[in-house]
């Protein structure tokens, strides 16, 4: 899965059930804030998106439409606290900056405001997040441990991989399951180039197969996490998802296997949220925001990068109309 594509989206969902809640037009305004943010220690930056319901008459896609029914203006203090046990190690404070390539939606755009921080965070430590409204006093919070760095066991680390192999039909990758960890999707990239005869152009590519879900209810555990694989699969996702060019030559880089991972939090999260085909409309809320809503939690990848075996490559050179060749 693509934790940054799913950000907005899941930010969407919540945003969009909150105005479809029954209320009262004529009832009194209730000030509800909306947080939405997930550390990962490897991030140079970390964002936090705060802002409001809202409530009016008339169409509510209109109004989702306008900045003022969405954003706090000038009134939020929002800062990170830094705990080991019951010490306070430091607080952050976070600074304001406006994001201008949000894609078209429900919601307005393409600018928004966004918190953020570019200190270096441990997985060590416990985050608390602490935001103030100013003119008002309200204090909204929540807390979350990061995701702690694991290793990719199989295959082993600088070694090669070998899709065509004889009498063999099954890969099978694995990992260390890491604490606080509430489930994995795995990605492998075939990485590519392509340069094109007419032009001399050079073009990075790559393609993706991703595994299904893999949820884990021991979240303190330390077990292996196994995703299995055919050796054919990664053939036909060439043969699926390359396309077929004139005048181009294509060139193999390398295998990359990528680990995706959300905390237990965001992953409670992202279930209560999904889509659903049952007959029962009305959802469960979650959210672990003290005095608001939303999802403050967080997520970590791990990569490791291969290469292909000979026997592979020779087989892609095989595959008609893709012009595979080796490197020179």
């Amino acid at each position: 899965m693509n934790f940054r594509k799913l950000l907005p989206l899941l930010l969407s969902t919540l945003l969009i059930s909150s105005c479809e809640t029954d209320f009262d037009l004529n009832a009194e305004w209730k000030d509800i804030t909306i947080v939405y943010g997930l550390l990962n220690q490897n991030d140079s930056i970390h964002y936090i998106r705060v802002q409001k319901a809202f409530l009016g008459e008339g169409n509510t896609l209109h109004m989702a439409l306008e900045p003022d029914s969405n954003i706090y203006k000038g009134k939020l203090e929002v800062v990170m606290e830094e705990w080991s046990g019951s010490n306070r190690l430091r607080q952050i404070k976070l600074d304001t900056i406006s994001i201008h390539e949000k894609e078209d939606g429900v919601f307005f755009n393409p600018t928004q405001p966004l918190f953020y921080t570019t200190e270096t965070i441990n997985p060590n430590y416990l985050y608390k997040l602490l935001i103030t409204n100013k003119e008002t006093d309200k204090l909204i919070s929540s807390e979350t441990r990061l995701i702690n760095d694991f290793s990719i066991t199989r295959p082993a680390a600088n070694t090669q991989i070998n899709f065509q192999v004889v009498g063999s039909n099954t890969r099978t990758f694995v990992w260390k399951h890491t604490p606080n960890a509430g489930r994995y999707q795995m990605i492998l990239r075939f990485n590519y180039v392509d340069v094109n005869q007419n032009t001399g152009d050079t073009i990075p590519r790559f393609v993706d197969w991703n595994s299904q879900i893999i949820k884990v209810s021991n979240v303190s555990g330390s077990n292996d996490i196994e995703v299995s694989f055919l050796n054919e699969t990664f053939f036909t996702m060439v043969e699926t998802r390359v396309p077929k060019l004139d005048n181009v030559l294509r060139y193999p880089v390398n295998v990359e296997i990528i680990v995706h991972a959300a905390a237990k939090e965001f992953s409670t999260y992202i279930d209560v949220n999904e889509p659903t085909s049952s007959l029962i409309q009305e959802k469960p809320e979650y959210t672990n925001i003290e005095n608001g809503l939303g999802i403050f939690s967080a997520r970590y990848n791990k990569s490791s990068v291969h290469r292909l075996h000979f026997q592979t490559i020779n087989r892609l050179m095989e595959l008609e109309g893709y012009n595979f060749q080796w490197i020179p």
